[in-house]
């Protein structure tokens, strides 16, 4: 799992959600967007923990959310540095429940209702949004998203592995081996360096001024 090998280099994304999961033609999920973690670690790597605020001063100051409150775990909420394991494993968990039932965990236009809830209130049951969800599910999710860290899953393998059992994952297709003398095309075709492109047409004014008028009729 690409969250697993993550975690075992010692990196925390800090901001796993929908928009940050990319899926290829072949069902694979690919996590993108390092950039929460990219500051945080440049950040932590300095030892100025003074300079870890929630304002924004300029490139030298942390920004003022390393992550989204959607999906935000309140610890990461109130500690920016205190993000951990357990807190992407909160992202993700946030994020399954969006899966399922179609709206974040606590929907608000306001930011700190969000912390608030994160930190105090239990999300709607899956079943409000889908009678024919396993109870056992739902256990898992309110597991993932439970209020203190301690309480989750102790790894993404750990989470991955519960929710396989409950929702078998879908079978990919194998996909084939670049042919050996695709490579040395590919590689010959690198090494004469770019074709020359073609000679670019140059059209009359009064063509061009056409053109542009037919653009724009509805």
């Amino acid at each position: 799992m690409g969250l697993g090998y993550l975690h075992s280099q010692l990196i925390i994304h800090r901001d796993i959600c929908p928009a940050n999961l990319w899926v290829t033609e072949h069902g694979l999920v690919k996590i993108m967007e390092f950039g929460a973690a990219r500051d945080a670690m440049s950040y932590l790597d300095s030892n100025d923990w003074g300079r870890l605020t929630l304002d924004t001063r300029g490139p030298a100051e942390a920004p003022q959310v390393l992550g989204r409150y959607d999906y935000m775990p309140a610890e990461q909420a109130r500690d920016p540095h205190a993000a951990n394991v357990a807190s992407d494993l909160y992202c993700l968990g946030s994020t399954l429940y969006h899966c399922l039932t179609g709206q974040v965990p606590f929907p608000s236009p306001d930011p700190v209702r969000q912390v608030l809830k994160h930190a105090e209130e239990t999300p709607a049951p899956l079943t409000d949004f889908a009678r024919n969800i396993p109870e056992a599910l739902q256990e898992v999710v309110s597991k993932v998203l439970a209020k203190n860290p301690d309480d989750r899953y102790a790894s993404a393998e750990e989470f991955a592995s519960v929710l396989s059992e409950i929702v078998p994952p879908a079978v990919l297709p194998e996909l084939e081996p670049l042919s050996p003398d695709f490579l040395n095309w590919l590689q010959s075709s690198a090494a004469k360096g770019t074709p020359d492109l073609p000679e670019v047409v140059e059209y009359p004014p009064a063509f061009r001024e056409f053109a542009n008028y037919v653009s724009q009729v509805r």
